[in-house]
């Protein structure tokens, strides 16, 4: 399928978007896929550098779901072909829930899945998963919020009509949700496709400028986050010695041909930071 390298794992979202059709307005593709769709959006332009990549396909969804034509997301998946995994709980919680293509091994996860993707709003404990519908359990992770609000519909060629983030809001929650990826380096994979969509997109970084200001106007929250969010951006990339720059060539491989060093990364930024952030400054 064009843009996938893994045919597995593209045939693990086509399979799934399929499945789950009578949902498909409730769900965002999120994540490390996200880049490698946004390619087919207007307004991309392919800058030489490739997505870091993932094994899994996150599906973000509202905490609750109703129940379409009496069928769940979950006996969907599992009516196609989908086995489904749960790993062992933590203080009392379920754990986490995955879907594979075909049969269980040994009571493991396969190694390319589906996985379901909350909201954590509030004091709420990470630890504790949501139940979207009775059968489902998702994780919930911090400022997904921001990816449903402006979904952006995507004809993605051999899957199908999908939904994404917004890429000005795919860039506020990668930048806002650093601190809770340090474990592993994910922060650093985080960073890399930022500043890949970010700078794949420099010729409507006026519209995101609207889509921040307008978003900021119609929730108090995410306006904060918003502006968090630039901020945090504003401390990590403009110099060539803050962090920022060091992650983001670490993130990727063969930057060289793209013609990336810590300078050009401090420049794309500060072009981009004056253009998204409403009111112009840095």
């Amino acid at each position: 399928m064009d843009g996938f390298d893994d045919q597995r794992l593209a045939e693990l979202i086509r399979a799934g978007i399929a499945a789950l059709g009578d949902y498909h307005d409730d769900l965002v593709l999120i994540g490390g896929l996200a880049p490698f769709c946004y390619r087919w959006l207007p307004g991309y332009e392919d800058m030489g550098l490739s997505p870091c990549g993932t094994m899994d396909v996150d599906l973000a969804v509202e905490s609750r779901v109703a129940v379409r034509g009496g069928t769940t997301m979950r006996q969907h998946l599992e009516a196609n072909g989908f086995t489904t995994h749960e790993g062992p709980g933590f203080d009392r919680h379920p754990g986490k829930q995955t879907f594979s293509i075909g049969p269980a091994r040994a009571g493991r996860r396969g190694e390319r899945y589906i996985e379901f993707i909350a909201p954590l709003r509030g004091r709420g404990e990470d630890g504790a998963p949501a139940r979207p519908q009775r059968d489902l359990i998702a994780e919930r992770v911090r400022f997904i919020d921001l990816l449903r609000a402006r979904p952006c519909p995507c004809n993605v060629p051999g899957v199908g009509r999908i939904l994404l983030p917004h890429p000005a809001c795919y860039v506020v929650q990668k930048a806002r949700i650093r601190p809770y990826r340090q474990h592993g380096g994910k922060h650093i994979k985080d960073q890399a496709d930022l500043f890949l969509v970010l700078w794949a997109f420099s010729s409507v970084w006026q519209e995101w400028c609207g889509v921040l200001a307008d978003l900021g106007s119609e929730n108090q929250t995410w306006g904060k986050w918003i502006g968090d969010a630039l901020e945090d951006l504003r401390k990590l990339y403009l110099d060539a010695e803050q962090i920022g720059p060091t992650d983001v060539l670490r993130g990727f491989s063969g930057t060289e041909s793209a013609g990336l060093d810590a300078d050009a990364i401090v420049r794309i930024m500060r072009q981009a930071l004056r253009a998204i952030t409403p009111g112009g400054s840095i």
